[in-house]
Parts: structure tokens; sequence; C-alpha cells
């Protein structure tokens, strides 16, 4: 374990409380301005006009509800590169219950609920920590790095000037914060700073190839997901599918990043809503971005839902000890 002495003083109690009602604050502010623009919108539309296809709403639902079953993924292989992992149908309702935590103010209650959870399975707190911290890591990365196009757009690249020059440097900057020692040194950061002991080594650069797919490939269902929405309420071209991609990947991570929103309610919708509207009418962008929603939202529930009852199954013998010792 870390020597307590590193770690650092606990703020007092004012800063603390003053900075809970910042963030509630900041985060009323931008629901209720989202909230405002979206009823704004919605109220603009012509509902005796609009036609619900049901075929792409099926699909929709699927491919969302891929892409966040597919979460466990990533998680499964870098606890794998740390230690013998559990097995897969041990994995996966950890992570789709431990999802659930993202809800709660901060963030943090998915951070600490996965890394409890994989703690009854075996998994050492500086695996589980570790594994989480290089994930979501790699997460915020390659899903900026799959956005970068949109800056290029006819579309957008009016609002952003030389965004070519910004393109580069952010593939740049991206490249460099990903490479091992910078990335492992931020990590050991954060696990000393929870009081776990750092790792000597950290993974290299191929280890960060098939997590990255994974998260590539839940990204591209996302993306997917969003364009069948709007192609059920309106004609949307396969052309328009890259848009909506890179559109939903931006959605996402401004969600993620910002911590004052729980599950990035507020934030998603906002960037969703002015990312679409460069790509259909605002009047579809705010329908689209509330089904959204709404589609993320119960099918995180449903598989929450079904790897609680899974988690409450007897567990399997020889599932493998996972106490940091390297896998295989």
């Amino acid at each position: 374990m870390a020597d307590p002495r590193d770690t650092p003083p606990t703020p007092p109690r004012w800063k603390r409380t003053s900075l809970t009602v910042a963030k509630w604050l900041l985060f009323a502010v931008v629901l209720g301005f989202v909230a405002r623009a979206l009823g704004r919108q919605i109220g603009a539309v012509r509902w005796d006009t609009l036609t619900l296809r049901p075929w792409p709403l099926v699909a929709a639902l699927a491919a969302v509800l891929v892409a966040k079953a597919l979460t466990f993924v990533p998680y499964g292989i870098m606890v794998g590169h740390f230690c013998r992992r559990p097995l897969w149908r041990r994995l996966a309702p950890v992570v789709w219950v431990s999802q659930t935590g993202k809800y709660l103010p901060g963030k943090v209650g998915a951070v600490l609920g996965m890394a409890w959870l994989l703690g009854k399975e075996g998994i050492s707190a500086r695996v589980a920590l570790s594994s989480i911290f290089i994930v979501d890591g790699l997460s915020v990365v390659v899903g900026l790095l799959t956005a970068i196009p949109i800056t290029l757009m006819d579309e957008i690249r009016p609002r952003l000037p030389m965004a070519w020059l910004w393109c580069a440097l952010a593939v740049v900057g991206l490249l460099v914060c990903v490479h091992p020692r910078v990335f492992g040194t931020v990590a050991n950061a954060l696990l000393k700073r929870a009081g776990v002991e750092p790792f000597d080594r950290m993974p290299s650069v191929l280890t960060y190839v098939k997590p990255v797919l994974a998260l590539l490939v839940q990204y591209a269902f996302l993306g997917l997901g969003c364009w069948l929405l709007a192609l059920a309420i309106a004609p949307v071209g396969i052309e328009a599918l890259p848009a909506f991609l890179c559109a939903m990947v931006v959605a996402t991570i401004g969600g993620f990043v910002v911590l004052f929103a729980p599950a990035g309610l507020g934030v998603q919708e906002g960037l969703l809503l002015v990312l679409l509207g460069t790509v259909v009418a605002p009047e579809t962008a705010a329908i689209v971005v509330v089904m959204m929603r709404l589609a993320q939202t119960l099918c995180e529930a449903a598989l929450a839902g079904f790897g609680f009852l899974a988690l409450r199954r007897p567990v399997p013998k020889d599932t493998g000890a996972a106490d940091g010792t390297p896998g295989r």
C-alpha cells in the first residue's frame, strides 16, 4: 500500500461544500439551457406529418443494446493483461451493474462500484483500478481521434477556422498522451492518490490494440443507432452515417469528461443537438436527441437488471486467481 504520508490532505469542509454547490448549480444551468432548446425545437414539430418507421426504430434499439452490452470487453481485456481474469459470464454482469454508478454525481460511483464488484471476483484493487483508468483514458483518446473528422465537414468547417491545423495538433497531442510512458505515469499517479500501490511496469503500446478495437466497435454501434433513430422519423441517406457517428462520439466523450453531469445528462444532449442540427432539420435533431437518451437509459437499465440476477448465482469454481500476476 502507498505511504499514508503521500496521501493529500482532505480539503476543509466549506471548500467541499462550496464545490458541490457550484457543480449542482452549473449542472442546473446546463440542463435548463438544453431543456429550453429542446423544448423550443420539439414544439416546432408538425406531429400530424410525422411518420414513425418501425423497423429502423427496432434496429436502432438493437444497435444501442449491442454497444452497451460490449462495454465489458475492453475492461476484460485489460484485466486479462494484468492477471488471470474471471470468466466472461461473471465479468460482463460486473461491468453492466457498475455502469449504473455513472448516474450518481461525480461519476465516481461507476469506478468504485466496478472496483468493488471486481474485488468480489478475486481481482485486486490495483488491477481493477489500473484497468479502469486505462480503458477510460483510451476511450477518451479513441473517441476524440474518431471524432476529429467532423471538423473537416463542409457544415462544420466555417465554424472552426483552420480546422486542418487543429486536427493535426489534436492527433499529435493525443498520440503522445496514449504512449505508455505518459499514460502509465498518469495511471500510477491516480493509483497512488487512491492509496493503491502503483505498478512498476505498465502495458506496452501493443497491449492497447485489442481494447482500442473493442472501443471502436462500441462507437460504431452507437453512431449506427443514432442514425437509425433519425431514419425512423425522417428520410436520412446512408451518406449521413459518418456525420452521425462523429456527432455521437463527440457527444459521448463530452458527457463523459464533464464530471458535474451525471451520465453526461444535458451535456451530451446539447452537443448532439448542435452537431446533428448541421445534418438534419433542427426539429428532427431534437427528437433524435431525446430518443437516443431514452434508448441508452433503457438498454443500460435492462443490462444492469440482467447483470444483477447473474451475479446472484453462485461463483463457479476455479475462476482463477487475480492477484496481479501476469495473465496469459
